[in-house]
Order: C-alpha cells, then structure tokens, then sequence
C-alpha cells in the first residue's frame, strides 16, 4: 500500500520529465523559448495550485488562532465528530459512524464551524425526548433529572438541565418535545450515554403509564 501510494506521483514525475524532454529533442527550441515555455508551464501550475495554496496557508493559520483542537467534536456542514489530526493541507474528522472525513483547510475560512467541547474532554449533549402533551409535565422532568443523575457517563457535579417545548406537527397534532442538557465526561462516549439514557428513561416512562 505504501508503494502503491507513491505510484501516482511517480508516473506524474516521469511524463512531465519525458514530455519536455521529448519536445526538447524534436523541436530543438532556442533557450529562450523552452524557457518562457517553462515559465508558461509553472505559471499555469501555480493557478492550479491555487486551492492548495490556499489551504498551506489556512491551515497556519488555524494552527496559530486554534478554532479548534485534535480531539474536539465539531460540526461543520452536516459533518459532526471528532478532530483526529490538523494538518497544514486539510483536517480529519471521524464522524459518529466512524467514517474519517477530510475537509481542506481553505473551506474552513469563510464557513462555519462549531466546536462543542472547546479543547476539553467533556462535552455538552442535549437529548430529546417526545411525550403526549396530556402527560405531567413535572413528573416527566423529574424522571429525566433523575436518570441523567444516575448515568456513569454524566459529570454529576455540573448541572442538568431540561428544556421543555411544543411542537404542532404538519397534522394539527401537538406534542411536547423535552430536551435534556447535561455534561458527560468523555465526549467519545456521547451515543454510548444517549443510548443508555433514553433507553432508561423509556423504562421509567413505561413503568409509570406515560405516553
């Protein structure tokens, strides 16, 4: 695999080298021609280059101004994950579905990222959790309060917090969608904790007769 890597570079190498050679010998420019045809060829190079010089120069600037850090989860577009490594040419982002995602460093200029952990290990996730609207609304806090509490995966020292909202569907039908913000320890195990989590809650929902 290694070799095969090389392979491209290596054929690129010997046609531009044999191209002008051969056109060297069959034509027999003077120097000043072959020359400016040089100066043409590098010219014209350098326009092509041009995204890649663009992302040498993004991507000191992204090591120097830090947006973001290897290791924090990011979303840019309808990418989500992990930062696996910041080179000068483009980064590598391991999505959730651990596909690696390479993204040159140039489209992160005038786009938008957002970083939710921040150069820190923990991570903020929300979760929501859709019950019927005749529910009670503070019992159902309660239990979601009460079961991020007890996940291993949540920072129990930092606060939970749920949000409640309606939400009129394209049918007329209202239901009550309650997110759940709270910080886990390890932003790595974040579909580990909403897995646990809402599975839980289901639980205590069920138990208790709520829709």
């Amino acid at each position: 695999m290694v070799i095969l890597t090389w392979v491209p570079l290596l054929n690129f190498t010997i046609y531009f080298v044999g191209f002008f050679t051969a056109a060297y010998i069959i034509f027999q420019p003077t120097e000043k021609i072959y020359f400016g045809f040089i100066a043409s060829a590098l010219i014209a190079f350098g326009f092509a280059a041009k995204d890649i010089l663009q992302s040498l120069i993004a991507g000191v600037f992204i090591l120097i101004d830090k947006p973001f850090q290897v290791g924090d989860r990011i979303t840019f577009q309808d990418n989500y994950g992990e930062i696996v490594s910041i080179g000068l040419r483009s980064v590598r982002l391991l999505t959730l579905d651990q596909n690696v995602v390479t993204i040159p460093n140039h489209r992160f200029i005038n786009d938008i990222v957002s970083s939710s952990s921040a150069g820190q290990l923990a991570v903020m996730v929300t979760t929501d959790i859709h019950i019927s609207p005749t529910a009670n609304l503070m019992q159902v806090k309660n239990i979601l309060e009460k079961t991020a509490a007890q996940n291993t995966y949540v920072d129990v020292k930092q606060p939970i917090v749920v949000v409640v909202r309606e939400i009129l569907g394209i049918t007329g039908v209202i239901t009550i969608a309650m997110k759940t913000k709270c910080i886990i320890k390890d932003a790595r195990t974040e579909k580990a904790f909403q897995t646990s989590f809402i599975m839980d809650v289901n639980k205590e929902l069920k138990d208790q007769n709520i829709r």
